[in-house]
């Protein structure tokens, strides 16, 4: 994997945006390459920082309809 392809398709795994067979393809890298899992695990600890901290603003009732 180039290195712009597997960052794309680690983010894309991240945000559960890949099908079966690139979900599969990144579990196999991160089983074979423990770089590879510091990734996904690092990018799945910053969005759950991200979603702990971010502030929450409800969309305006008009938006909502």
């Amino acid at each position: 994997m180039t290195n712009q392809r597997e960052t794309q398709m680690i983010d894309a795994f991240v945000d559960g945006e890949l099908d079966l067979a690139g979900q599969l393809e990144i579990e196999e890298r991160m089983r074979l390459d423990p770089a590879t899992a510091q990734k996904v695990q690092g990018l799945r600890q910053l969005r759950e920082t991200i979603r702990e901290k971010a502030d929450y603003h409800p969309a305006p009732a008009a938006l909502r309809k």
